[in-house]
């Protein structure tokens, strides 16, 4: 899988000193992109909906994961968590029935 299969052109570029928190705020800005579009138009209804649903989002598909690694010992450096994340959600937004998901 190409890691500009995600964003239409490219993937999400990522300054080298990125911190944690930016790495998680990048991860769910991509979410917000691919999966709720149209929270980022001027629809109140989609809007109130990404902000209902991304605190749930961080924790279940951002940080569960790094905590799930974490307690088993594995270390990913930054780069490559983000990569890996970046990877299952291309899979995601590609074979899943995102349609059906409420």
């Amino acid at each position: 899988m190409s890691p500009n299969a995600f964003s239409g052109s490219r993937a999400p570029q990522r300054n080298a000193e990125q911190t944690p928190a930016e790495l998680v705020a990048e991860l769910l800005r991509v979410i917000r992109q691919q999966f709720y579009p149209d929270s980022l138009t001027e629809d109140k209804r989609a809007q109130k909906r990404w902000f209902q649903d991304q605190h749930l989002i961080k924790s279940w598909v951002v940080l569960w994961p790094a905590g799930w690694l974490h307690e088993r010992g594995v270390w990913l450096p930054p780069e490559r968590y983000r990569q890996a994340l970046l990877d299952i959600l291309t899979e995601v937004k590609q074979r899943g029935n995102t349609e059906g998901v409420q």
